[in-house]
């Protein structure tokens, strides 16, 4: 597998006009199953999060492939959501691992942090904004953007990043890992 060396890398943009417009009809409840990413002092405290595919972060390549499909989600948004991750099967040769839409509060900050753990080193995070605003910015190692909604961007989230959204609306993020083919064995 190769090494990352870089903070950001652009795919293209996506029309995320569709997920974008049916996000009310997200049952507010559902945002607060986020158990998995969120902690009220931690590092996601700003933070709540939706899964749509989901395989638990202890997974490594000696184990079977297996995710769970969520049914959080309206299916209009799904489809869309599974559009996408099509794409990304195939221009990042691999397979979904977690997906998931994740919102952060209006002026909410998620502070530098890695990720560790085979799972989320070895697959491909892709970002695309489906709701934000000019002030919302995002810090890969030393370089910082602000993603446009439906931009799609790779980043290397084993170096320091975080979030910054000095805007007054939430900003809502699809966040997509695809593990690559090499890592995934059919037992």
């Amino acid at each position: 597998m190769e090494m990352k060396n870089f903070n950001f890398i652009y795919y293209k943009t996506f029309d995320v006009s569709e997920i974008k417009k049916n996000l009310h009809l997200i049952e507010e409840s559902k945002w607060n199953y986020n158990g998995v990413l969120r902690n009220d002092f931690g590092t996601h405290k700003h933070t709540l999060s939706i899964f749509n595919t989901l395989i638990p972060l202890e997974w490594n390549s000696s184990k079977k492939y297996e995710i769970e499909h969520s049914d959080d989600l309206p299916l209009i948004i799904k489809e869309n959501i599974y559009n996408i991750i099509i794409e990304l099967e195939i221009i990042q040769n691999g397979k979904v691992g977690r997906s998931m839409l994740a919102y952060l509060k209006p002026k909410g900050l998620i502070p530098p942090h890695g990720d560790t753990g085979f799972y989320l080193e070895s697959c491909y995070r892709n970002h695309i904004p489906i709701k934000t605003n000019y002030e919302c910015s995002f810090s890969v190692g030393n370089e910082t953007i602000n993603m446009k909604e439906g931009e799609c961007y790779q980043i290397d989230n084993s170096k320091l990043h975080s979030v910054n959204n000095l805007g007054n609306e939430g900003r809502v993020h699809l966040i997509i890992d695809i593990i690559p083919n090499e890592l995934i064995h059919v037992k």
